[in-house]
């Protein structure tokens, strides 16, 4: 088994709920944390080892209450893969999402054609609701588009992404929207994404200038901002119950 996603056409990621292993109860909060095998964070007293997933990799849990500040210094340390979020108590498949997501990132981001200019693993999590005094205003939060499939089905979701603006302006452009738009746009925002995985976005002037731009592409976060206006435009003069996804969980 792999926790490497699929993809389809344009490169694009479709994560199966069956290459997200199964974890273990969280006893308290903290960071999940996967890291190779030489990774020190495992030896340190606030880190317990969870699991150990394919190809070698650890996963941890980095018992803190300052999420946000020690998983800057986490996302960092040698050998770390993936830094997310998460609460006490059940691990569940959202947060195994987000995090085998957020080492889906890294890898991306590692390549020569999309070098970085801050390194170190994406911090991610299922849920934005870290206080707000937490955050630095240097920081931004992205809400990623994600589909899950399972046997049933599939489902489109969101990835929640703490970035630090100047990743953000290089991973998505010199305008940032603003956060609270993108949450109450993100209903109609994961119907365009399944629209657009299905080859459905509405046959308007906006969605076909869309779909040109997607050219077989399921819509991203990175879409959104840069063709703004026309998915703006979409979601203004369509109804967007999003149709019966089948289920992945």
């Amino acid at each position: 088994m792999s926790i490497t996603p699929e993809t389809t056409g344009g490169d694009e990621p479709v994560f199966p709920v069956e290459a997200l292993p199964p974890l273990p109860y969280a006893p308290h909060p903290g960071l999940l944390i996967l890291a190779a095998p030489h990774c020190l964070l495992g030896s340190i007293p606030a880190c317990q080892r969870l699991a150990t997933w394919p190809e070698h990799t650890q996963v941890l849990l980095l018992r803190t209450r300052r999420a946000l500040a020690d998983a800057e210094h986490a996302r960092h340390a040698p050998g770390v893969h993936a830094v997310t979020v998460i609460p006490s108590g059940p691990i569940t498949v959202e947060a195994r999402l987000a995090v085998t997501y957020s080492r889906h990132l890294h890898h991306v981001r590692r390549r020569p054609a999309h070098s970085y200019l801050l390194a170190g693993a994406p911090i991610t999590g299922t849920t934005p609701t870290i206080q707000a005094t937490a955050r630095p205003p240097e920081m931004t939060l992205v809400p990623h588009l994600v589909t899950l499939t399972a046997r049933g089905g599939a489902r489109e979701t969101v990835v929640w992404e703490w970035m630090w603006q100047p990743e953000a302006h290089l991973h998505l452009g010199p305008d940032l929207l603003d956060e609270t738009l993108l949450r109450s746009m993100l209903p109609g925002l994961l119907w365009l994404r399944h629209a657009s995985r299905h080859h459905q976005i509405p046959h308007t002037a906006a969605g076909r200038a869309l779909a040109r731009i997607l050219a077989g592409r399921a819509l991203s976060i990175q879409d959104v901002h840069r063709n703004f206006l026309l998915v703006h435009e979409l979601l203004a003069t369509h109804t967007h119950a999003a149709p019966d996804q089948g289920r992945a969980s």
